[in-house]
């Protein structure tokens, strides 16, 4: 369950290569309210992972031990959406960043990931 989840420092990310079809893992940050997995890309949609993902939302993401299927919905636009999801990542890695929560609801390049 998700919410067993939220203390894991790092989630693992496997997408589809858009270009060769290969999976591919990254490590990366990520906060739950249990329900939906929300990330940061701090390269925005240049990102790798978020190429892919703009080509074929299905992917798989592994927290500790436990693996979900997921479908990303890539950008979070959703106003109220966005403000939980960049509120829930900082305040799981303000002491790593700079930003402030509210540039981040601003600016991030934020992606929601739905279970199942």
């Amino acid at each position: 369950m998700l919410s067993d989840l939220t203390h894991e420092e790092y989630a693992y990310l496997t997408t589809t290569g858009r270009r060769t079809g290969a999976l591919h893992e990254i490590e990366i940050w990520f906060a739950t309210d249990g329900l939906v997995v929300w990330m940061i890309s701090g390269g925005r949609d240049r990102s790798d992972w978020v190429q892919n993902l703009l080509a074929a939302p299905e992917a798989v993401l592994r927290i500790a031990a436990e693996s979900f299927a997921v479908r990303a919905r890539s950008p979070l636009v959703d106003p109220d959406e966005r403000r939980r999801a960049a509120e829930a990542l900082h305040a799981k890695y303000a002491t790593q960043v700079s930003a402030t929560a509210a540039q981040w609801v601003a600016d991030a390049y934020l992606v929601a990931f739905d279970p199942g």
